[in-house]
């Protein structure tokens, strides 16, 4: 089930750089030699957030300009689903050096996760304006743009992100997101699954797949690539999202229901997950009292129409 495929009036400011010359490093304060430190950034890379938290936590407090350690915890909260408290790590990293690359990326991200869309475009275009071989700043800018409904302007600037960077499985995942937005349901199952063949261990990729496989109306297949995606991070509320998403489209209604209670658990102000829940709720309410002759079947369209722009909200929020 996913969004409309066409981009809103007036599109995208994005144009595709030439090819620049090879980019040197953003200034940036001197890393920490403490291997606490060296750590912290080694599990930020490795996508191992949780672990990395004290760790770049530490290395701000004892490096305060150190341009790396500020990035790194505004990402780290980022993808720890802890927005608010990332944009102040960012912002301070902004005021080292305004023109890092990859502090205007990691923004974009933070700003994408607090749904403000057109905010996030414009802090990733800033980060290609300074380097257009940016992989931060082109991911950043496709996911918003997608966000958006800009689906052409994104497929082009994923296509140009992987010319440059063909092994990065987040890139491709998100051009498969972007070609489901596009209702291409087939070449999204394609890629998405291309993505987990090359990262098996990428919770992001299954996920993904799985609301691929959902479109599809591939429903068992579907199930089995979001339990992958659960089992390999129960920690994420949008991976619990698209669990009971693509559970209540199977009909389990129970199960969908524990899917978004978790998924609220580990992110209670997300509104959109709790008014699905309560929508869910009330259209399995509304199934059992059909059956026996005391609601139209007009109620169960309206109830449905409301889960499917949750669908929509948990498919923007794949960022």
């Amino acid at each position: 089930m996913s969004a409309a495929g066409n981009p809103p009036p007036g599109g995208s400011r994005y144009v595709p750089p030439p090819p620049p010359p090879p980019a040197g490093p953003s200034p940036a304060a001197p890393t920490a030699a403490a291997p606490s430190a060296n750590a912290g950034l080694q599990l930020v890379a490795q996508g191992k957030y949780a672990e990395a938290l004290p760790h770049v936590q530490a290395l701000t407090s004892a490096y305060p300009q150190s341009l790396e350690g500020w990035v790194a915890l505004a990402k780290t909260l980022n993808m720890l689903n802890r927005p608010d408290e990332a944009m102040p790590a960012v912002e301070r990293a902004l005021a080292i050096n305004p023109r890092s690359a990859n502090a205007l990326a990691v923004k974009s991200r933070i700003l994408a996760r607090q749904n403000h869309f057109e905010a996030a475009r414009a802090a990733a275009e800033a980060a290609i304006a300074i380097d257009p071989r940016s992989y931060g700043g082109l991911y950043a800018l496709g996911a918003a743009l997608r966000a958006l409904d800009y689906n052409q302007d994104a497929l082009q600037v994923y296509d140009s992100c992987l010319a440059l960077y063909p092994g990065k499985t987040d890139a491709l995942t998100q051009k498969g997101l972007v070609l489901l937005n596009m209702e291409r349901i087939q070449e999204s199952v394609a890629t998405c699954q291309r993505a987990t063949t090359m990262d098996p261990q990428n919770a992001f990729a299954w996920a993904s797949l799985a609301m691929a496989l959902d479109g599809a109306e591939r429903m068992q297949d579907a199930l089995r690539a979001v339990e992958r995606a659960v089992a390999l991070d129960a920690n994420d509320p949008e991976i619990w999202a698209v669990r009971g998403a693509v559970l209540a489209d199977a009909g389990k209604y129970s199960d969908a229901l524990h899917a978004l209670d978790k998924s609220l658990s580990l992110n209670p102000d997300n509104q959109a997950v709790a008014e699905a829940r309560r929508d869910i709720a009330n259209y399995r309410g509304a199934r059992n009292r059909a059956r026996a002759g005391r609601v139209s079947r007009g109620i169960l369209a309206v109830l449905w129409g409301a889960f499917v722009e949750f669908w929509k909200a948990v498919f923007k929020g794949l960022v």
